[in-house]
């Protein structure tokens, strides 16, 4: 059997607020940077690191994203890891990882005035 999967989820924070593009011929897209946070002790002593990752929503998720995600949300989300490769003006290999945002869900406590 050769089946492969490429899922990632991610529970975090929006670190800005999200850009849309509606270009002419393009599909309408969204693109945000989302912070995971872990928490580990080295001799008894509690650190921390801040993870960033770069995500992308297309289509009708852009304008979930749009209406509703602003810097500092919290967001759960469900994609797939993808790899961008280019050379840079000094002809040296670069790479990106992104994720392709399937699924999101809003996870702030809703206003209740």
């Amino acid at each position: 059997m050769s089946s492969s999967f490429n899922q990632v989820t991610l529970v975090g924070h929006v670190g800005d607020d999200p850009k849309v593009s509606r270009s002419e011929g393009k599909k309408p897209s969204a693109v945000m940077s989302l912070a995971t946070n872990k928490s580990y002790k080295v001799d008894g002593e509690k650190r921390s690191e801040t993870h960033w990752h770069h995500l992308v929503a297309f289509n009708g998720l852009t304008e979930v994203v749009e209406k509703y995600v602003n810097k500092g949300s919290k967001i759960l989300i469900t994609g797939e890891l993808v790899y961008n490769h280019w050379t840079d003006k000094f002809e040296q290999e670069r790479q990106s990882a992104q994720v392709i945002v399937r699924d999101l869900k809003l996870l702030d406590k809703k206003d209740e005035s």
